[in-house]
């Protein structure tokens, strides 16, 4: 929640003028919270469509995620243990090496593929399609072989 502070502005709408008008409501934009995610660390990390959305509706649209994977994967190394892609949401489960990869790797893979998604659907610009940026939990290290499951 941003910090607000209630100021008296004068007749023009100026805060800090001499004399009295009304009084406006001033929102200060606090910066986001940094993510920790530290390398060696194993994460399971989401994300979802926003309001539900769909964001695979046939099967080229998983094929051309599983592209943007690879292709992210070019540009921003990641181990990725395993991931499950749903028609609304998707998990992944990775194995950061650095303490910034996570995020870097997240960022190229969404932006992406939100730009090739509203282009392809002709939609370049209108409102968002994902709900917010990627969550991510720790699950903790790994010391040897892991195997992961996931259930649909």
């Amino acid at each position: 929640m941003p910090a607000t502070e209630l100021t008296d502005c004068g007749p023009h709408g100026n805060p800090g003028s001499k004399e009295r008008g009304q009084v406006h409501l001033l929102t200060r934009i606090m910066p986001r919270k940094a993510r920790v995610a530290l390398g060696g660390m194993v994460f399971h990390v989401l994300n979802r469509g926003i309001g539900r959305r769909q964001l695979f509706e046939t099967q080229a649209d998983y094929d051309a995620f599983e592209r943007i994977i690879t292709e992210t994967l070019n540009k921003c190394p990641m181990r990725i243990c395993g991931y499950c892609l749903m028609p609304n949401h998707w998990h992944f489960v990775m194995w950061p090496e650095g303490d910034e990869d996570l995020g870097l790797f997240m960022q190229r893979l969404s932006v992406t593929h939100v730009k090739r998604w509203q282009k392809h659907r002709n939609v370049v610009g209108q409102r968002h399609l994902y709900q917010a940026r990627f969550k991510s939990f720790p699950i903790g290290r790994l010391n040897g072989p892991v195997t992961f499951l996931f259930l649909r």
